[in-house]
């Protein structure tokens, strides 16, 4: 009886987590970057890709470049991110090594 309980439980968490990625997504893409970053940061699951793109993405949005690195670091040598994670990631790594004036391989 208690498996019949956790299946539901289990797809239910994950429609919440889902939703709450989606809804600071929302809220990033209008611009609300310290909500953004307070709330994922707190977030239970604040170390997936999902999540360190969007606190990285964010920190560098608002100029704290220094801040982003590693969090941009970990998108890129991710291995469970997905493609387009690691584009993105890629991507906001390269303006803030070219924002602090770091030449070297960002990647490393």
């Amino acid at each position: 009886m208690s498996k019949y309980v956790l299946i539901p439980l289990v797809f239910f968490c994950n429609f919440c987590f889902g939703q709450s990625r989606e809804a600071l997504w929302k809220r990033y893409q209008q611009g609300d970057l310290k909500y953004v970053l307070e709330q994922a940061s707190q977030s239970a699951d604040s170390g997936a890709a999902e999540m360190q793109l969007l606190i990285g993405r964010a920190l560098t949005d608002s100029g704290e470049f220094d801040r982003a690195i590693p969090y941009l670091k970990k998108v890129v040598s991710a291995r469970p991110s997905i493609d387009y994670q690691k584009a993105w990631g890629e991507a906001y790594l390269g303006v803030c090594m070219f924002a602090t004036g770091d030449q070297k391989n960002p990647s490393k």
